[in-house]
């Protein structure tokens, strides 16, 4: 648990601050939504793979952090989630019309992933 709220706290408050300009509440809420989801399937995937005998990571790209712990997942999806929030940042900096469509992808990505996990963890 103190893994995630650190998360959070490193993803949340660099955001807040250097947004500072541009940020506005659609921008929070589509960042806050893409943070909520990386939880949600993190932490069902650990639960899964620690209830589950024979349940394992399906991405190859995440198998190996999700055996080594949360640590290593929560710093391999919060990389992922920084880069695509710097991302949608400069495309609202510069006016695009679809900014938001990285986040709010990923987001539903990540909420589809941590609801297929559920069912393992209940």
């Amino acid at each position: 648990m103190r893994t995630t709220t650190f998360v959070c706290l490193f993803l949340l408050l660099p955001a807040s601050s250097l947004f500072a300009g541009t940020a506005n509440a659609n921008f929070k809420l589509t960042s806050g939504m893409l943070i909520a989801s990386t939880i949600l399937d993190v932490e069902t995937s650990m639960r899964a793979v620690d209830s589950c005998r024979d349940c394992s990571e399906a991405n190859p790209v995440f198998s190996r952090a999700t055996m080594k712990g949360r640590l290593p997942l929560y710093l391999m999806h919060g990389g992922i989630d920084a880069a695509a929030i710097l991302g949608s940042y400069y495309l609202k900096k510069s006016n695009h019309r679809y900014w938001w469509m990285i986040p709010v992808a990923m987001s539903t990505a990540h909420f589809a992933a941590g609801g297929a996990n559920l069912r393992f963890v209940f």
